[in-house]
């Protein structure tokens, strides 16, 4: 028996019908924030991803060559996809545009729980303005993709990248350097980064207020109160200090009040720059994120001229899996009539009547097996069809269908041509 590839998944009916609820309440919310979709392909050149999306992504990637022996990659994430096709196609449109878009990915990893080698993505790029209420605009989208799907366990967690960037430039830490610090940091490896700022040339206090800064969280309310002590303490980061100011009041007035300052949020990717946020699910453990994203500078490989870009992405695989251990629900998808057949002229008459049903946007199976009755209601149990319709000899004679209510056995006898008529009255 030949089995599919490690790190896939088959999807169950039931397991579809959650993931489409699901990606139909993040497809609402991202309209309803003025979002537009694009798509792209699901192979690109290897180059888009091999410049910059850093060396743990790299060491991930399905890469393989043509039949002209051209590098392709299967997309890793879908940013620098959408980056490319905006360079290429969009930057003519009106500013800002915000796009966003549905797809799966792949990254050659082990795996686990609520980690796969083909796996989906959901996100949002803006692009075009870095104003402070933009980026508060592009956070609380991200977290009314959450809240919208019921979710209540979880918790926003946000950050500024450029204030970190701001001390170790001021104590003459390279930029080639930080960028190893950033993945240390992401990491949460705090004893390799001690080690790595002391190498560098840092005293022991330097080294202490940098770890207390990326390890300090305090909610949002709080940041009046800590902001003359952080520029007590790096007074080399008041430009971008006050910007993360503007940035966190804006996010109140969205409604966003319960947000978690955390400064030592520096994501996987080498082009992030400032703000930046990630919102996490407790009850999934260790692979707790669901979502991640901010602000981010592809200047260097599609020549942008300091285009203002921003986004987040949404691991779907994980939001489903916190849904479902939250104990919430999606609806059945299940029938509201089945159709049987009892002759061949009434095999017929049941495929005209399922197509008038249909087309009146009733949920409607017919059966094709030819079973007997036992055997097609058992069938029309085990799909929670809420009603049967039998069609057979005496009732072609009289011109009626005989209908069963499921649940309570009910039986009546309706005419042909006012079927659509009594399905309207009682579903």
């Amino acid at each position: 028996m030949i089995q599919r590839p490690r790190g896939t998944r088959d999807f169950t009916p039931a397991e579809m019908s959650l993931r489409r609820v699901i990606e139909g309440t993040l497809f609402s919310t991202a309209t309803s924030f003025g979002y537009q979709e694009v798509a792209t392909p699901t192979f690109e050149l290897a180059e888009l991803f091999l410049k910059k999306s850093g060396a743990s992504i790299i060491e991930q990637m399905y890469i393989f060559k043509d039949k002209s022996d051209r590098e392709l990659v299967l997309r890793p994430e879908l940013t620098a996809p959408v980056i490319r096709f905006y360079a290429n196609d969009l930057y003519k449109q009106p500013k800002p545009l915000k796009l966003f878009y549905f797809g799966n990915c792949y990254r050659y990893e082990r795996p686990q729980k609520g980690r796969f080698r083909e796996f989906w993505q959901f996100g949002a790029e803006l692009i075009g303005t870095n104003n402070a209420e933009g980026i508060a605009e592009l956070v609380a989208f991200a977290y009314s993709c959450i809240a919208n799907i019921k979710l209540k366990a979880f918790e926003l967690r946000i950050g500024y990248l450029e204030i970190l960037k701001d001390i170790l430039t001021s104590w003459n830490i390279p930029i080639e350097n930080q960028s190893n610090l950033m993945i240390l940091i992401d990491k949460g490896d705090l004893d390799s980064l001690r080690a790595e700022l002391e190498s560098s040339g840092l005293d022991d206090l330097q080294v202490e207020n940098f770890t207390e800064l990326i390890m300090d969280k305090f909610k949002a309310i709080e940041f009046n109160d800590r902001y003359k002590q952080l520029l007590e303490r790096f007074p080399m980061i008041s430009n971008n200090l006050e910007r993360f100011k503007n940035i966190i009041e804006f996010l109140d007035t969205f409604g966003l009040h319960d947000v978690t300052i955390d400064m030592g949020i520096a994501r996987g990717l080498d082009y992030y720059t400032g703000m930046v946020f990630e919102i996490d699910v407790p009850k999934l453990g260790a692979e707790k994120q669901v979502c991640g994203g901010g602000e981010y500078s592809l200047d260097e490989l599609f020549n942008l001229r300091d285009v203002a870009c921003s986004g987040f992405a949404i691991g779907f695989d994980r939001l489903t899996l916190a849904y479902e251990i939250a104990g919430l629900k999606v609806p059945e998808n299940i029938l509201d009539i089945y159709i049987v057949p009892l002759t061949t002229l009434g095999l017929e008459k049941g495929i005209e009547i399922s197509s008038r049903l249909r087309r009146c946007g009733f949920k409607v199976d017919l059966d094709v097996k030819r079973r007997n009755m036992s055997k097609n209601l058992k069938y029309a149990s085990s799909r929670g069809a809420r009603f049967v319709i039998f069609l057979g000899e005496d009732e072609l004679n009289h011109g009626t269908a005989t209908i069963r209510e499921m649940e309570s056995g009910e039986q009546v006898k309706i005419k042909f041509d006012k079927l659509t008529e009594h399905f309207q009255k009682i579903l």
